[in-house]
Formats: structure tokens, C-alpha cells, sequence
């Protein structure tokens, strides 16, 4: 049987932590439930429903009084197994309180024979679609799956989590880069702004538009910013909503996006807070060993360092090129680069080019070399005539450097305050200890 990525499904996580007062009021509520005449089956559907958003609310795991939270928990189960067979609604309730089990895979089965029930003699009830459909989709049989949530928005247009599902469901039904794919991603983000639509304040909806228009990226190969930028505002407005903020997906993709944009630090903020969240993941914590992996490849072949731009580096990037630098250039030692603001005329400095900058014919470089407090300093040096003069790996010697700090705007809109080293006798300039001289 094929695995299917699950982990956008709502699960109905709690989002609090049990209390004393909590306990009080279950015990109450299970006294009053077991007091209710079976014949009335509107207040004993009405005293299940309470039960199941209290415990729906403060998931037993998490609480510090676990023990006697469970023994309610089970309590409550009992009851309505006893009961189950009097109503449709009250067959479904007992449904919903097996998915909030926590043996829940272990019930799927169950969950979908009763469940199946439930939609052919009451088939409006969109949430049982839902609820069906996430059951099938948790085992893997993707159209089922599917089918179900369409059947829960033909039977309710504005249902949120039937218009939700089917916008993951989609994406994931071809193998990705194929035509089909994409016919599919596009079903998927009609999908999706229809949930946003059906309410703008809900979480959910905005990370898991954000999810697709994320796919749109990757699929379509897209060479602008424009989709991730839409992915940014989409997870923002996802992080607006409690429950959306304690997803650990939310924060991997958007971690993701960040990295797309270069922006490595924001990325690493990402991951950290969904490893935080789920520290036991193993999707978070491949995707954090993934990027770092990748980002070690970066710094192990810097002959590519084409693929870095003077306006795209952060923080983090300039941290790696200083490990960059220590290691593989070792450039010019602490105690010469002791360099004061301003022209410091009895200093000779070197530095190692990282990359040549093309602009309007003439060219720049950007190189590097470390200062006393180990951080990097970026050679700025505009105008040089001749296009091939400058090459990677080329060494700039610089007589009488001049130090200034100067801020720089990445891509992503981050400001850095970088160190810039220049020079104001550009014929002195020597590279790999030849002088420049007439070349400039």
C-alpha cells in the first residue's frame, strides 16, 4: 500500500493544558450524562457533544494530571458505546470521541464502518464526510478519500474542512513534475481560496494555501519571487490563528520558503520553532538535516559561488563564507586586519575574491578576509576596466585600505550592516602580487 503525507490533516489537536478546573467540570458533566432518560435523545446528544469539546479541548497526553484524565476519558466512551445505537447523531459522536482516541490508528477500522453508516442514512452531515475521508486518507486509500470530501462540500459548499482537504488531496494524488500534477495543483489552489473565502480568520486555511502555492513554485519552476512572497503573507496570516501557530508544518515549509529566498537565517528561525514544537518529528528534523546538508554542499564548492549575489547574502550566508574563508583560503591573520574607521594609511591588507560583479559592463568584486573580532569584512571595489581581470580565488592586495560600514538590502527586504573595505589609490591595487596599474 502507497504512503501518503498526512501531516496537513486536521487531527484535532488540543491546544491547552488540562486543569484542576477542567477535571471538576468533567466529572460534573459524566454525573449529569449518566442521569439523562435514554428517550431524551436531544439532551443526551447535547451533554455529549459538551464532553467531547472539553476533552477535544485539553488532550489527555498533555496534561499533568493524566491519570485520572483518562479514567474519564474512558468513562465517557463506555457511556457512549451504550448509547450509540439510539440515534444517528449519537453514533457519530461516539465516532468522533474514537478519532480523538489515543489509539486512534488502531480504531481506523472501526471508525470507517460506523462512519459509513452514518453518511448513508444522514448524508448532510458534512463533517462525517470529512471525518470519513480523513480516515480513509490516514490508511492510504487516497480515493476514497477524495470522494469523501467531495461529498462533503456537495452537501455543504461553505464546509471549511471538506474544501481544506480536498486542496491537500489533490496535490498529492500524481507523482510530482508530471503533466497531471499540475493540472492537479491548479484544482488544488481553487480549492484552497475558496476555504480562505469561506473565513479569512481561520489558520488553517491560509497555511495550507500557502502549502499550495508553494507546490506551484517547485512544479512550475517559477524564476520570480512572486509565489513565495504570496507564501509569506499566506503563513503570516496562518500564524495569526492559536492552533495554526502550534502546527510544525507551518514553520517547516515556511522554512522552506526561506531558503528559496536565501534567506538563511529566517529558514534556520523556522526549523528551529517546528523542531520545538514536535521534537520528536522525523519529517521536521529531515528537513532541518536536508538544508543543512545542502548548505553544506554550498560551502564545499565554492568554484559555484556564482550562485551567491552580493544583494541576496544574510547573516547566515556571511557566517558560512567566514568559515569559507578560515578554512579553505585562509586568508591574511587577525593581528594585520587590527584596521580603524577611515583610511589607515600604514596598513596593507589581503583578500580573497569570492565573486566578480558584473554591473554595466564594468566590473566590482566581492572578497573576504577576516577581522580581529572574526567577522567578516567585504571588499568593495567598483569600476575595474578590463571584464576577465578578476577571477574567483584571485588575491586583492590593498594599500592604505579605508574601513566603513555600509548597509546592505537583501532580496528579501533584510537590511545587514556589513563592514566595506576600499581603497582610495585604486592604481596601487595588487592581484595575486601583480599591480593593476594602467588596467584600471
Amino acid at each position: 500500500m502507497s504512503h501518503f503525507d498526512t501531516s496537513e490533516i486536521d487531527v484535532h489537536c488540543s491546544v491547552e493544558t488540562c486543569s484542576t478546573s477542567d477535571i471538576v467540570t468533567c466529572e460534573m458533566l459524566l454525573e449529569l450524562f449518566t442521569s439523562i432518560p435514554k428517550d431524551d435523545l436531544h439532551l443526551l446528544h447535547e451533554r455529549s457533544l459538551e464532553l467531547l469539546s472539553l476533552f477535544k479541548k485539553c488532550k489527555p497526553v498533555d496534561c499533568s494530571i493524566s491519570s485520572t484524565w483518562f479514567t474519564l476519558y474512558h468513562k465517557y466512551g463506555i457511556i457512549l458505546s451504550g448509547i450509540m445505537e439510539l440515534s444517528i447523531p449519537l453514533l457519530y459522536v461516539y465516532c468522533r470521541y474514537l478519532l480523538l482516541s489515543y489509539e486512534r490508528e488502531k480504531h481506523l477500522p472501526k471508525v470507517i464502518s460506523l462512519l459509513e453508516r452514518v453518511i448513508k442514512i444522514s448524508p448532510t452531515i458534512s463533517h462525517a464526510w470529512n471525518d470519513l475521508g480523513e480516515s480513509y486518507w490516514e490508511i492510504g486509500e487516497t480515493k476514497q478519500a477524495l470522494n469523501c470530501f467531495l461529498g462533503a462540500i456537495q452537501h455543504d459548499n461553505q464546509s471549511i474542512e471538506g474544501l481544506r482537504n480536498l486542496a491537500i488531496v489533490y496535490k498529492q494524488l500524481a507523482p510530482p513534475g508530471t503533466e497531471e500534477h499540475g493540472e492537479n495543483i491548479k484544482l488544488s489552489l481553487k480549492f484552497a481560496q475558496q476555504a480562505v473565502d469561506c473565513d479569512k480568520s481561520d489558520g488553517k486555511s491560509w497555511m495550507i494555501f500557502g502549502n499550495v502555492l508553494l507546490s506551484e513554485h517547485f512544479h512550475f519552476h517559477n524564476s520570480s519571487n512572486t509565489l513565495l512572497k504570496k507564501c509569506i503573507i499566506c503563513y503570516r496570516l496562518a500564524e495569526n490563528d492559536k492552533l495554526a501557530k502550534m502546527c510544525p508544518d507551518l514553520y517547516s515549509n515556511f522554512g522552506t520558503v526561506f531558503i528559496c529566498l536565501e534567506d538563511y537565517h529566517s529558514a534556520i528561525e523556522c526549523f528551529s520553532e517546528a523542531a520545538r514544537l514536535d521534537p520528536k518529528s522525523a519529517f521536521v528534523k529531515s528537513r532541518l538535516s536536508s538544508f543543512l546538508e545542502t548548505f553544506r554542499s554550498i560551502q564545499l564548492t565554492l568554484e559555484d559561488c556564482s550562485k551567491l549575489s552580493l544583494y541576496d547574502l544574510n547573516m547566515f550566508a556571511l557566517k558560512c563564507m567566514l568559515k569559507i574563508a578560515i578554512e579553505k583560503y585562509t586568508p591574511t591573520q587577525y593581528s594585520e586586519l587590527q584596521l580603524g574607521d577611515g583610511m589607515n594609511s600604514t596598513k596593507v591588507i589581503n583578500l580573497t575574491v569570492l565573486q566578480p560583479i558584473m554591473q554595466d559592463g564594468l566590473v566590482s568584486c566581492l572578497a573576504v578576509c577576516v577581522d580581529i573580532d572574526a567577522k567578516i569584512v567585504i571588499c568593495n571595489l567598483h569600476a575595474l576596466k578590463q571584464i576577465g581581470l578578476l577571477e574567483k580565488s584571485n588575491v586583492i592586495t590593498i594599500f592604505a585600505p579605508v574601513l566603513k560600514h555600509q548597509n546592505v538590502q537583501t532580496s528579501c527586504g533584510i537590511v545587514i550592516k556589513c563592514p566595506w573595505i576600499s581603497c582610495n589609490n585604486h592604481k596601487q591595487l595588487m592581484i595575486d602580487g601583480v599591480f593593476i596599474g594602467e588596467h584600471y
